[in-house]
């Protein structure tokens, strides 16, 4: 069976493109266990109008045609916007085309009800598609050929779980990075705050899941933590380094060093395959890096450790249920620091409890400790499939039956603060010698005239409809 595979372009896309993990998972899995034929269509990188797209899908022949509304890396806080409608205009596009059509990503998981309504598909995979497609491959090609002797033309709309346990055979399968050409994509490297494409770029996933539950958090990789196998992530790493010219790569895990013994064995690995020029970044929690653990990942090649600080008010993140002390992030940051690694973090405005006083301590802080931090500021968004979704659904029905309000009232639920005091955080932000030249920081003043309109945004919310 040939299977045609497409990752729509967005409209952002540009700051870093980094490989498609699950999309290359997802081939080596199907090509190794089923003998389908796999072809990726990018079109992050190929940028083809939509009718070119469709002319090259059509020159792929395929069976079954699949499309994803986003790849793995971005997945916890997944698309919203502009980006999302630039997104479905190639998901929608693509129903119309005569082939069996299958969708994922995380969109169709968080809110099955919302996407079936504006999208046309056979089948809709939750979850890591790498994972539910092998497991309801079987089933699909029955549906397909009952289809088929049906004569019907309407879209089946039948969708599948992800299996609760992955098969530990699979993930010993390694995704197939020849199915792109890997010297279009990079990673952002930040230095002096400054964000930096990154060349010979590769992405790797060591460990599927998180094992804490932030309120903000789409938890798209899962709950708990499953690590691969060591050998099998080390195969990948040779692979990328000796067959594709990489030279630096993310772990896209949610938290790398949740399971220091499994983090410790797999950075001496690393050091072990004896790639001096090799360098990697990672993501974690402040308070999951201590002496030990900032030792092995420097000695491994680890240039960046990326922080889920978020905002450097207490009551904000208590509120968010992320409940790191203001101690261990400082620390966490010194040992990083110490070992010759970048400290970058995330930061989130507007979580619930958020008020004037702690985005200016939030901001603060960034200029006092000369912190970098990602190039794209997050707001606070009830994504469905989150606990902050949850706690507010009832309260706002339009977060159930929109994906544009979801975007609309990021930053505003729960807290003090509104729409002109974020305009003055980002413009700060925006500047990004701030935090070393010590520039003014606002006051984060209310008025009245923006109070009104953080009113009348929230009223839309309470409208079902």
């Amino acid at each position: 069976m040939r299977i045609t595979f497409v990752i729509p372009e967005s409209s952002r896309s540009y700051s870093f493109i980094q490989p498609p993990w699950g999309s290359l998972k997802t081939a080596a899995v199907m090509e190794k266990v089923y003998g389908c034929q796999f072809t990726i269509v990018d079109n992050r990188v190929e940028r083809l109008p939509l009718r070119a797209l469709v002319e090259r899908i059509e020159a792929s022949n395929p069976d079954v045609l699949m499309c994803t509304t986003n790849t793995y890396d971005q997945s916890q806080v997944y698309i919203l916007g502009p980006r999302l409608h630039r997104i479905m205009d190639t998901v929608k596009k693509l129903s119309e085309l005569p082939y069996p059509y299958i969708v994922c990503g995380p969109h169709i998981g968080a809110n099955t009800e919302l996407f079936s309504r504006d999208v046309d598909f056979d089948f809709g995979l939750k979850g890591q598609f790498d994972m539910t497609l092998p497991a309801s491959f079987d089933e699909i090609c029955k549906h397909i050929e009952q289809k088929n002797k049906s004569e019907t033309s309407s879209r089946l709309k039948i969708t599948f779980e992800q299996p609760k346990e992955q098969d530990v055979s699979l993930e010993r399968i390694i995704p197939d990075y020849s199915k792109i050409p890997m010297e279009r994509y990079f990673g952002d490297h930040i230095r002096n705050n400054v964000a930096r494409r990154k060349a010979n770029w590769g992405l790797v996933l060591g460990s599927r899941g998180c094992p804490y539950s932030c309120e903000f958090c789409h938890l798209f990789l899962g709950r708990g933590l499953n690590a691969r196998p060591i050998d099998s992530i080390l195969e990948e790493i040779e692979v990328l380094y000796r067959h594709h010219n990489v030279r630096g790569f993310w772990f896209m895990d949610y938290t790398f060093t949740a399971n220091k013994k499994w983090t410790k064995e797999l950075c001496e690995g690393i050091r072990d395959l004896g790639f001096k020029d090799l360098t990697f970044s990672c993501q974690t929690r402040a308070d999951r890096i201590d002496e030990e653990t900032a030792q092995y990942l420097s000695a491994a090649g680890c240039s960046d450790v990326w922080l889920g600080i978020e905002s450097f008010g207490n009551s904000t993140l208590e509120a968010a249920n992320k409940n790191i002390p203001i101690s261990d992030t400082y620390r966490a940051i010194q040992l990083v620091r110490k070992y010759n690694m970048q400290p970058v973090s995330y930061i989130m405005l507007g979580l619930p409890g958020e008020t004037a006083e702690t985005l200016k301590q939030t901001l603060s802080m960034f200029a006092d400790l000369e912190l970098s931090y990602l190039d794209g500021i997050e707001l606070s968004t009830p994504r469905p499939g989150t606990p902050l979704f949850d706690k507010y659904k009832d309260e706002f029905p339009r977060l159930k039956t929109s994906w544009d309000y979801l975007d609309t009232v990021a930053g505003l639920l729960g807290n003090e603060v509104t729409p002109g005091m974020f305009l003055e955080a980002f413009k700060w932000l925006a500047k990004r010698t701030a935090i070393y030249d010590k520039s003014s920081i606002p006051d984060f003043n209310i008025t009245a005239a923006d109070l009104e309109i953080k009113r009348r945004i929230l009223d839309l919310g309470r409208i079902a409809s």
